[in-house]
């Protein structure tokens, strides 16, 4: 059985990235958005972005017929963290 998919966003330069990736790992991550990271600072703007990257996650499994059972948001473990991330 596969680990559950999930959205992780990544702070890299200048940018806020989001991949899917399976739980607990990066390995074979998959670029799904990105914005630019300063104006992330407004939690206005952080919020819409991380909205707009679980729709498009969301809208690519409805596509699939892979429903999501439940949104759980968690802090990026220690080995996954760099710099500002």
């Amino acid at each position: 059985m596969r680990s559950p998919l999930r959205v992780a966003l990544r702070a890299e330069g200048d940018w806020w990235v989001a991949y899917v990736a399976e739980a607990g790992t990066m390995e074979g991550k998959v670029e799904i958005a990105l914005t630019l990271l300063a104006p992330c600072d407004d939690p206005e703007i952080k919020q819409a972005f991380i909205d707009y990257a679980k729709l498009v996650f969301s809208k690519a499994l409805a596509r699939l017929d892979i429903p999501i059972l439940a949104w759980d948001e968690e802090k990026a473990p220690e080995s996954e963290r760099s710099g500002s991330a």
